[in-house]
């Protein structure tokens, strides 16, 4: 009788660590040195997501207040989008992770698996995190990446830059030109950003712009002309992208336009552009409002989009807000009765809370169920969406509560050996990282210095 046995692997090491290597080897650098190359090769579904308008929503936010918005964002789509599906997350770039899923991880269908994880974090997106996502299939090597001195383990093959390229595709612009022409944008620095339309390996337009504090810089501006005109390989192009009025112009020859379009413009959204294009390659590119559906977001989330906007294309006013956000200055009482004076606020969940900050560095995180009505309604208070956020987030304590009482229950590993002081030797936590939420902390379990244990738990701050 043959026994079954299914194991859940945690990760890619684990995985690699517990199955033959199918790639194994040592190779040449062509200067007398070699380095390994090991891995395995398997079908994998490679799923990218990041939050939607990250750079501006965390612009005004201090670096700890940045964090605390990530993990949020990371704990949220571990708890709404995996829910126990067998996926395995490959690493965390920024507001950006990769997950991937396999039937060598035990998925039974691999791409079911990652496009219900796509549905799960649109579907329940509560906390407006409007995420950018992007799903690719094929086969891939999983393998150690780096040096004897620094290694992690990684996923590589064409599926892994499709879907991180299909997380970066835009196709909300609806107005002017540009209007459904699909297009990938690249941010430079804090304020600058380069977009491609069309095909990246023969576009149709190219531009370049600045943003927020930039947009009154004339040597940024500068930057832009410069760096657009360093792409032409025509003379005669450059000539004229240099000689555009730098407040707002527009030329053509030859079937290019080379235009400069300012801020005050309709099509501008608040910054500063200067691009070139062809109106024949965009208007070929550009996309009918049916295939707009299905290139920008996951169905789910279009259907979603289509019945609270009409427009699937629309920018709306959240996301506006979110990508060109102002500053707003408010005092407002706190539940313990301080009073917090000409604090700045920034939207955290859309219609339930706001973080605030105030001079010193000193800030947090108000519901606006307890702020005034006038504030209520000033930042447009959702009492139905703060009810569901309420539950996610007593769901999410239940969850806790119960993983902990499971951990008490298991009885305390043997302690490692003691050394002659009666302090034992330093092991890794009991127990492993897990993402605090709602202002508690996760302590692993550790021993004291007598040698007794202390189970894990997790302390209110």
């Amino acid at each position: 009788m043959k026994l079954s046995v299914n194991y859940t692997y945690h990760s890619l090491e684990d995985y690699l660590s517990s199955r033959p290597l199918d790639v194994d080897g040592m190779l040449d650098d062509g200067w007398g040195a070699v380095f390994p190359v090991k891995g395995r090769e398997i079908d994998a579904v490679i799923v990218f997501v990041d939050i939607g308008g990250f750079s501006g929503r965390t612009f005004d936010l201090g670096p700890t207040e940045t964090l605390i918005f990530a993990n949020n964002f990371f704990s949220w789509i571990t708890a709404e989008g995996l829910r126990g599906r067998p996926g395995i997350v490959d690493k965390y770039i920024g507001d950006e992770m990769m997950i991937v899923f396999s039937q060598d991880f035990g998925s039974e269908d691999a791409f079911k698996d990652a496009l219900l994880t796509a549905v799960g974090m649109t579907d329940q997106d509560v906390l407006s995190f409007c995420p950018h996502i992007g799903l690719a299939e094929g086969r891939v090597t999983v393998g150690y990446v780096g040096t004897p001195l620094k290694y992690n383990c990684s996923v590589f093959g064409r599926p892994v830059s499709t879907a991180a390229r299909c997380c970066s595709m835009r196709s909300d612009i609806d107005k002017g030109m540009l209007r459904n022409v699909p297009y990938q944008s690249f941010r430079c620095g804090d304020d600058y950003e380069v977009n491609i339309y069309g095909d990246l390996d023969r576009p149709a337009g190219i531009e370049a712009g600045v943003y927020r504090k930039l947009v009154a810089d004339d040597s940024a501006k500068s930057n832009c002309v410069k760096f657009l005109a360093g792409l032409l390989g025509n003379s005669a192009d450059r000539e004229t992208v240099g000689r555009l009025d730098m407040q707002k112009d527009r030329k053509s020859q030859d079937g290019m336009t080379f235009e400069i379009t300012p801020p005050s413009a309709d099509d501008a959204y608040m910054g500063w552009w200067v691009s070139v294009y062809s109106e024949r390659e965009l208007n070929l590119a550009r996309a009918s409002d049916k295939e707009l559906k299905d290139i920008s977001v996951p169905k789910a989330e279009v259907a979603k989009q289509t019945s609270r906007t009409g427009d699937p294309s629309a920018w709306s006013a959240q996301d506006l807000k979110f990508a060109r956000p102002d500053t707003t200055t408010i005092t407002f009482t706190t539940k313990s009765g301080s009073v917090i004076s000409n604090a700045q606020v920034k939207p955290y969940v859309e219609g339930v809370s706001l973080i605030w900050r105030v001079e010193g560095g000193r800030g947090g995180i108000v519901q606006l169920a307890d702020l005034p009505e006038e504030l209520r309604g000033r930042f447009g208070y959702d009492p139905g969406k703060a009810a569901a956020v309420e539950a996610s987030d007593e769901a999410k304590r239940a969850r806790e509560a119960q993983a902990l009482a499971a951990q008490a229950s298991v009885p305390p590993p043997v302690a490692s050996s003691q050394t002659s002081d009666n302090q034992s030797t330093p092991a890794y936590p009991v127990g492993g990282y897990q993402a605090s939420s709602g202002g508690s902390v996760y302590v692993s379990g550790y021993y004291r210095k007598n040698g007794t244990y202390v189970h894990s738990y997790t302390r209110r701050q």
